[in-house]
């Protein structure tokens, strides 16, 4: 401590006597200069005088004693007169003391030279005489000898700021010993016992806290300060405790590596990978074994940020092997670059997210897949045939969509649960005919859809339908109940029937319905007439669910004539949709989508409430109840609750079972035979008599005739209008005999003409309905033509 107060006490004074020396020689040139000009100026007046008698004169003698008197001088170094023409009268020089330059140089400076020029100008000595120039003195100074003067006056100056310094160093010296060193030295050794025994108060005397100096203000500012660092310190420890127990206790793992040589890991990175603990990690792990090789033989997913500039941070998703089996686990993966003991290592924070992936890819499935059938949706679907699209040739791309038969009244039959079961099991047995780069999917409702990538003509289309239907001719057992179900089938050509994969499927689609409005049994292909058609289709679909919905359709009522005396004996209930221009949908339009759609269902309902309240009505106002007769179409058939629709319509208006008909036609029964039976019979059973309508036209055979529980046989207005003919007439003759011989009434539909009545009458049919007695009527209308049959006995 005293050495280097010593050295500082020293380098201190030394700097002032710099400063002091180099103020001093400052002022002593200062002095010679202005000295040594004073003392020029001096010399230059003195011999002015002299100087001009000397040149107006001409006198040499006197010229010459004139400037060797001034180069006698000490400062003066050349003294020169000239005449008014510049030439040299007398020049007197003497050797300089020194280096003439040398001496010019350190004391000129920025400081105007003291040489001197000076005119001499001879005055008149009479009045009016003007004065005249005779020439110049010149004067050069002599700087050498003005160096050494102000080098002797420095010298002085100098021993003596030396004595005055040496004293002023020593005095420091004394006082800063007997001031700092020592009560540092005291104040460095309580240091010294604090930092042993980490106590603020330990070791720091008492006199160096009480001291009003800056001693005394330096030993509490240290006090203080390691109070301050104490409580800090503490905190950093605690915090480092609690981010300890933090990283332990986290859920996401978290490791240090630098060039895979494991650095730092948590517990939960421990669990992660099969560790006991993180010490056990620490010790056993090798990080290079935990992410699968890729072919190259890089670590997969593996990025070495350490090692780039250009990289602070990055994400990743990998698969890390787990434990010493091997298996694998999804993990999320954030890596950054840190500073770790001094160099760049990386901190690696993972997440298990193999739940989370599994869910994300249930997710997928239940976006891209039916729920029931577990096929591709429609969605994945177009998406797949958007891709298959992209290298498709033409011609060579197809769509075969396919479509339940009849699924609303499966739905109605066998209940929603047993119409998904069916669903299921249809989509099983479409799937097992499913091969290569084929790709069947399940659409919204009832309807499957097939995409054919690589076909080589459209027989392959149709030979494929032709396995689907040989594969549901194997009747399907539901809920415990035998089922039988059809397809229906409409396809399409890339480019031909659509351009992108939503127009080719809106086409096969269309195609599809089209099928089923016929009641085709092979394959429709798409064309372009049935755009128009599909766009009519899907105007009378909705329009007729706001019918149903707001009471926009109405039921006429067509009279059924006894032939023998003309008598009322029954009627028929037409369906109506009147438009708003007065005129009429035909039925012969609606009724196919209707059945297509399932809207046949509640078309049905509708009819048979209708029918009743009109019924109810009739009885009242007329005090008749004259049966009238209902269509029922096939689809209505695979209702059970068929049945129960007309009981529930009969009780709530008060009528027995006979006021209420059903008509069903041939071909549905003919197609339906074994589901038909028992309905018919538990209708019939109940009250509600049945006739087979459009007779002629199907295929049956007698003995499924006679299984039928029916009453009635309704010749098709088709063999009516021929009947006029020898092969109509014949016809009709053997439909009447076969009706009587079964014990059926037999009744003539379509009658027009009173040749076409006669004839009917005279081979025999029991009843007759059409124009030739009355057309369809609205109920107030139908209500009126009864009263007058009635006026005149035949009501």
């Amino acid at each position: 401590m005293t050495t280097r107060l010593l050295a500082q006490s020293t380098g201190v004074s030394l700097a002032l006597l710099l400063v002091v020396l180099a103020i001093s020689l400052e002022l002593t040139i200062r002095q010679t200069w202005d000295r040594a000009e004073k003392a020029i100026s001096a010399s230059e007046v003195s011999v002015q005088g002299a100087a001009e008698e000397a040149l107006w004169q001409f006198n040499l003698q006197q010229a010459d004693r004139l400037v060797e008197g001034l180069t006698n001088s000490p400062l003066i170094r050349t003294a020169i007169l000239r005449d008014d023409s510049g030439e040299v009268i007398a020049k007197s020089q003497r050797s300089p003391m020194g280096e003439e330059w040398l001496s010019r140089s350190l004391l000129t400076g920025n400081r105007p030279g003291l040489d001197r020029v000076r005119a001499m100008v001879r005055s008149g000595s009479l009045p009016g005489e003007a004065s005249q120039p005779v020439g110049n003195l010149e004067l050069q100074a002599d700087y050498a000898a003005l160096h050494a003067l102000v080098l002797d006056q420095f010298l002085k100056t100098f021993w003596t700021v030396a004595l005055l310094g040496s004293f002023m160093m020593a005095s420091i010296f004394v006082i800063a010993l007997m001031t700092t060193a020592r009560p540092l030295q005291r104040l460095a050794d309580s240091i010294r016992a604090i930092g042993a025994s980490y106590d603020p108060g330990a070791g720091m005397a008492a006199e160096l806290v009480q001291r009003d100096d800056e001693i005394g203000q330096v030993a509490r500012a240290f006090i203080s300060t390691v109070k301050d660092l104490s409580h800090r310190t503490r905190e950093a420890e605690d915090a480092q405790t609690k981010l300890r127990n933090i990283l332990d206790g986290s859920l996401q793992a978290i490791v240090v590596h630098r060039d895979l040589n494991l650095l730092f890991a948590n517990d939960a990175a421990a669990r992660m990978f099969g560790y006991v603990d993180a010490g056990e990690m620490l010790e056993a792990c090798d990080l290079r074994k935990t992410f699968p090789l890729n072919p190259d033989g890089s670590l997969e997913g593996f990025v070495d940020i350490a090692g780039r500039e250009d990289l602070e941070e990055v994400h990743l998703l990998t698969r890390p092997r787990l434990r010493r089996d091997g298996s694998r686990f999804l993990a999320e993966i954030a890596a950054r670059k840190i500073r770790w003991e001094g160099e760049w290592a990386v901190q690696v924070a993972l997440i298990d997210v193999s739940a989370r992936v599994r869910a994300e890819q249930e997710l997928r499935d239940l976006a891209t897949r039916d729920a029931l059938t577990h096929l591709p949706n429609k969605s994945l679907f177009l998406e797949q045939l958007g891709f298959a699209l992209r290298d498709a040739r033409p011609g060579r791309l197809g769509i075969l969509f396919v479509n339940v038969n009849r699924m609303k009244g499966f739905n109605d039959a066998l209940g929603l649960a047993g119409g998904d079961e069916l669903l299921r099991h249809i989509g099983e047995r479409l799937r097992s005919q499913i091969s290569g780069r084929a790709l069947i999917a399940k659409f919204p409702g009832d309807k499957f859809a097939v995409l054919m990538p690589a076909i080589d003509d459209e027989s392959e289309m149709i030979a494929l339908a032709q396995r689907f239907d040989e594969l549901l001719r194997a009747r399907f057992t539901i809920a415990g109940q035998s089922v039988q179900a059809t397809l229906s089938y409409g396809a399409a050509v890339w480019p031909f029937d659509g351009r992108n994969a939503e127009e080719l499927t809106l086409a096969a689609e269309r195609a599809c319905g089209s099928a089923n409005m016929r009641k085709a049994r092979q394959v429709v292909f798409s064309d372009q007439s049935m755009n128009a058609e599909a766009s009519r289709r899907y105007d009378i679909e909705s329009q007729l669910a706001e019918a149903l919905t707001t009471g926009g359709l109405d039921v006429h009522y067509q009279p059924k004539i006894r032939v023998d005396d003309g008598r009322i004996v029954g009627a028929e209930a037409l369906i109506r949709w009147p438009t708003a221009d007065g005129g009429f949908i035909s039925p012969a339009e609606f009724i196919p989508v209707a059945e297509s759609t399932g809207q046949i269902i509640d078309l049905g309902r509708f009819v048979v409430r209708r029918v009743c309240a009109d019924q109810e009505r009739l009885a009242r106002d007329t005090g008749l109840m004259v049966p009238v007769a209902v269509n029922v179409s096939a689809i209505q058939f695979q209702n059970d609750d068929m049945l129960r629709t007309a009981r529930q319509a009969l009780e709530a208006h008060r009528l027995p079972p006979s006021a209420l008909q059903f008509e069903v036609t041939e071909s549905a029964t003919m197609d339906q035979i074994d589901e038909v039976v028992p309905m018919l019979a538990a209708l019939r059973t109940f009250g509600i008599r049945i006739a087979i309508d459009d007779f002629g036209t199907g295929y049956s055979s007698l003995s499924h005739l006679k299984r039928l529980p029916i009453d009635y046989l309704k010749l098709d207005r088709s063999f009516t209008r021929d009947v006029l003919g020898d092969d109509g007439r014949s016809i009709a003759s053997a439909i009447v005999g076969l009706g009587h011989a079964l014990g059926l009434t037999v009744i003539a539909e379509g009658v027009e003409t009173d040749d076409e009545a006669a004839v009917l009458r005279h081979l025999g049919y029991d009843e007759f309905q059409g124009f030739r007695y009355a057309r369809p009527m609205p109920i107030e209308r139908y209500q009126a033509w009864i009263l007058d049959q009635r006026a005149v006995g035949k009501a």
